[in-house]
């Protein structure tokens, strides 16, 4: 038992960790008391805080206007410099741009900041080097994508945030370019839809799952969930990715679909480089030689798992969906406040659907600033699409294990 916890919070942290890791939906923890010291202020009293322990050093925000045709994608980013404290005062008020400081790690800000925030409390002790801060105006928002990786604890801690989730079967048209390395992205752009096009989304309306986050609420995202998060008004999230064991055989999907982005721009003038990869990817590029022995290193790592006792945790990687969801469902009378995020009623997702298509711009309609030749994209979005990627795997795992017989 952890110092200082009780026998009852221990309990707690045990049925946290479980529901965390075998909902195979969505849901949300109603006011959940998570103590992290850093929060213990206003918003403001927050940014305040941040500005003191920077010397007053303003910080680089991503923004972009609310109309933009497509899916907001980073590639169209702008950026502005401004302190916390003259954020969180901007957006008081209506503003023709959104404004974001996303996908921070808690390492690179100051500890008063962070200080105690850890996802201990929800049973994973060994999270506090793995923890993001994302602090957004109203609108700001993340194209739909689903993440590559584990299972998603994101904690609203100021402010409210819309979300919008699909399970991993629904008819979303997915694409790898602009490419991240652990996020799978969608053509659908839910932020400003063309008003001219709607109908098109009629056919996602039956998977649509939809919440509200606000200061107090958890959600839990299962593994390969789709989602498009939008603050609602000005706002601070935590979130933390839980590890899987079958990460290790995703990240071997990913190093694949590396090597072939990565090989398919070598000879590609800037412009179509900076079209195919998100700005933190360009920067990421490794050499072939070092990914080689990454991937040798999860083939051998892979088989290592694969020989365990598959009922027995790694430290790192976790076992995922092995109780019975009955068990689960049972979890709210074990003291958890647990709500499922609900499929949206007949009509209210299109009514979402039309509300944000008031935001398209006919100036950008017929707009493209895509520097690749169409074929070009096409051939590389089927080449790296997911059901292609787990067959070159599965051939590669096949001619690995026949070369180490020899």
């Amino acid at each position: 038992m952890a110092e200082g916890v009780t026998e009852t919070e221990c309990e707690v942290r045990k049925y946290l960790r479980e529901l965390i890791l075998n909902v195979h939906e969505p849901v949300v923890l109603r006011n959940f008391k998570h103590n992290w010291k850093a929060f213990d202020c206003s918003f403001l009293e927050w940014c305040q805080k941040f500005d003191a322990a920077t010397g007053g050093d303003q910080q680089t925000f991503s923004c972009m206007t609310h109309r933009d045709a497509t899916p907001q994608w980073e590639r169209n980013y702008e950026l502005i410099k401004i302190t916390a404290e003259n954020f969180a005062n901007t957006f008081l008020t209506e503003q023709k741009f959104w404004a974001a400081l996303m996908y921070k790690r808690a390492n690179e800000l100051p500890n008063v900041c962070t200080e105690g925030v850890n996802f201990e409390c929800f049973g994973f002790p060994k999270s506090s080097g793995d923890v993001n801060l994302w602090l957004c105006s109203p609108g700001a928002n993340t194209p739909c994508h689903y993440d590559t990786y584990g299972c998603n604890i994101v904690v609203q801690v100021y402010g409210s945030k819309s979300w919008l989730l699909f399970p991993p079967n629904t008819p979303l048209t997915s694409t790898r370019i602009p490419y991240e390395e652990s996020s799978v992205y969608c053509t659908e752009n839910f932020h400003s839809p063309d008003m001219r096009n709607i109908s098109q989304f009629k056919k996602l309306e039956s998977y649509a799952h939809r919440c509200i986050l606000n200061p107090g609420d958890v959600l839990i995202v299962p593994h390969h969930w789709w989602h498009y998060a939008e603050a609602i008004e000005t706002c601070l999230s935590v979130n933390y990715w839980v590890s899987l064991k079958k990460d290790i055989e995703i990240q071997l999907e990913e190093a694949i679909v590396k090597y072939i982005m990565e090989s398919s721009v070598k000879d590609m003038f800037l412009p179509e480089a900076q079209y195919i990869f998100n700005p933190n990817q360009i920067s990421e590029t490794i050499e072939q030689d070092i990914l080689w022995n990454k991937m040798k290193w999860l083939l051998d790592k892979a088989s290592a798992l694969d020989d365990n006792n598959s009922s027995q945790e790694n430290e790192t990687y976790h076992n995922y969906q092995y109780l019975p969801q009955s068990e689960i469902d049972q979890y709210s009378e074990k003291g958890l406040n647990v709500y499922k995020v609900p499929t949206m009623t007949d009509g209210a997702f299109m009514d979402l659907i039309s509300e944000n298509a008031k935001r398209f711009d006919m100036q950008f309609a017929d707009e493209s600033d895509s520097p690749l030749h169409t074929i070009k994209e096409i051939m590389l979005n089927s080449i790296c699409s997911a059901n292609v990627i787990k067959v070159i795997k599965l051939e590669f795992y096949r001619r690995y294990a026949a070369e180490l017989l020899n």
